[in-house]
């Protein structure tokens, strides 16, 4: 009966001790970098062409990043696939002063290019790195959309004549229509045009679908949210006095609600949207009422989309807080406090939270874009 009682006492004892050696482990893990995406050789982030993740129908992500690359004194421009469990790259397409457009619910990059034996011409690549399609544009267009509904790719440019000549490839890369509008087209969401008139001086709304003006306003800073109201936001920035005036899908007002900053204090986030203030930040519905607002005191940096809103702020000499917030009421999700040599490197570009405490950032001080764990 003893030795049967000191046998389990002992087993108890391992198990203590590989569940208390497991947790510590796990525990370091989470408070160190997961794995740096970083290319071997040197390397310096473009700014204009941030990181995209695009994900396919099946799940696969992969982290799409645009770099110059330079290496044994050869200098490239290098788009490259990075596959963002491991950081290995997995596939490298030669750049040419392209324009990037990434479709992530489908997982395809469309990379204009404008020089060289690739000059004006526009491709489409899988998330695995395969060539889908390259079609020749007989003009220098330099803007890139995505019909989010079909997958149609966009490519337009806005001439001296002030008109837009656009071309619609579909998924295929066949070319299903060519357009000449009058206007500058300026936004794209979904059915909707959004297209600045010379002549009146206002942006108009088309509906492609109809071919039918839903509504004129006079700002260019226009907005769609997932219930079909559009916002737009109109004042002198100089003065810091501004309002949002929202139509319904019929172009009909709904509602006007007057606003005070610095730059355009208006961002997206899930079916609602949010309004940046000087020292605090508001979540509001499509109708105009208040979900939640919160003081958030000297930050900068703001980002927002529909996993997260986040900011940073100084706390002090040499010390950063970066914090993440739940999207639908502003609570805080996490906090992370930089410090030192740590300072300024880290969320100066870009940054992504993919929640399960995760996010990828962009270290300058390394030039890499690092996975990180939130303990």
């Amino acid at each position: 009966m003893k030795n049967h009682i000191l046998k389990i006492g002992l087993l108890l004892l391992s198990f203590i001790l590989v569940f208390s050696y497991s947790q510590k482990a796990f525990s370091e893990a989470l408070n160190k970098p997961y794995v740096h995406l970083s290319n071997p050789g040197s390397f310096i982030m473009n700014e204009d062409d941030l990181p995209f993740l695009a994900i396919d129908n099946k799940g696969n992500k992969t982290l799409v990043v645009s770099i110059d690359y330079s290496k044994d004194g050869t200098f490239k421009e290098m788009l490259n696939g990075i596959d963002t469990k491991t950081g290995k790259i997995k596939w490298s397409k030669r750049k040419i002063s392209s324009h990037i457009k990434v479709d992530s619910d489908r997982g395809i990059t469309y990379m204009y290019s404008t020089r060289y034996d690739k000059k004006n011409t526009i491709t489409a690549i899988a998330a695995d790195g395969k060539e889908l399609w390259s079609n020749s544009i007989p003009e220098v267009y330099n803007q890139v959309d995505i019909d989010n509904r079909n997958g149609n790719v966009i490519v337009y440019h806005t001439r001296s004549d002030k008109k837009t000549y656009i071309n619609i490839f579909n998924l295929k890369g066949q070319l299903v229509k060519e357009q000449i509008i009058d206007g500058q087209l300026n936004n794209i969401k979904g059915r909707y045009w959004f297209i600045y008139d010379y002549n009146l001086e206002r942006t108009q709304v088309i509906d492609t679908e109809t071919s039918k003006v839903v509504l004129k306003a006079t700002s260019s800073d226009a907005y769609l949210l997932r219930d079909g109201t559009f916002l737009f936001v109109e004042g002198d920035y100089k003065a810091k006095k501004m309002k949002i005036v929202a139509y319904n899908s019929s172009g009909h007002k709904k509602w006007t609600r007057y606003v005070w900053g610095e730059t355009n204090p208006l961002q997206i986030v899930g079916p609602n949207f949010l309004v940046v203030g000087t020292k605090t930040v508001s979540l509001y519905s499509s109708q105009n009422k208040l979900i939640s607002s919160k003081d958030i005191g000297n930050f900068r940096n703001i980002q927002s989309d529909d996993k997260a809103v986040s900011y940073e702020v100084v706390t002090g000499e040499n010390k950063l807080q970066l914090n993440i917030l739940n999207p639908t009421n502003l609570e805080v999700r996490h906090s992370i406090d930089y410090s030192n040599d740590r300072l300024f490197n880290y969320y100066s570009g870009y940054f992504e939270y993919l929640g399960n405490h995760q996010y990828y950032q962009d270290n300058q001080e390394t030039d890499s874009i690092e996975l990180n764990y939130i303990p």
